[in-house]
Order: structure tokens, then sequence, then C-alpha cells
């Protein structure tokens, strides 16, 4: 299955190869204290990994991205067909 995604920044597609958790943690000294008592800041980022037309991949932040297609239809053709599949109406 292909899908294919728009970039919110560039406006740029590319193919969506998977999507996860981006952990980060950073650490800066305390000025009196030094590394005994230093300011840390730790996270996760909800991230998806693109490729681009070259191949070459990048992780983008998932709130940056919309779906342009999957299999090469829109994302309500897509859906339109697995919920007539399964005979349940589309949320909302």
């Amino acid at each position: 299955m292909t899908t294919i995604v728009r970039y919110a920044e560039n406006g740029g597609l590319y193919v969506l190869v998977g999507a996860g958790y981006g952990m980060f943690e950073s650490q800066r000294p305390n000025v009196l204290w030094g590394h005994m008592k230093s300011h840390k800041r730790s996270g996760e980022l909800p991230v998806a990994l693109v490729s681009d037309h070259e191949g070459k991949l990048g992780w983008i932040p998932i709130d940056e991205l919309t779906v342009v297609s999957v299999d090469g239809r829109s994302p309500k053709e897509a859906l339109d067909e697995a919920y007539g599949r399964i005979g349940d109406e589309p949320a909302g």
C-alpha cells in the first residue's frame, strides 16, 4: 500500500514509510551546581518517516502532514470503499 503525503511547510509530496515517536532528552548544567543539579528536559514527538523522489529518508512531525492518496485513490475514496466492505457508516 502506497500512501502519499503533503508536507505543510514546503508543499512537497512524499511517500509515507512509517510513523512512530521520536524521543528526546537534553541536559544543561546548573549555573551553581554544574551537572549535579542540571536542568533536564525530555519528551516524545509523534513523527513520520517519509521518502522523497530520490529515496532520501527524513522525519517530519505528523501534524505537518496531510494524506493526499492511498494506493492512487483519495483518502475519501479509500474510506468509502472500506466502509462499504464492512457495511458501516463513516464517523462524523
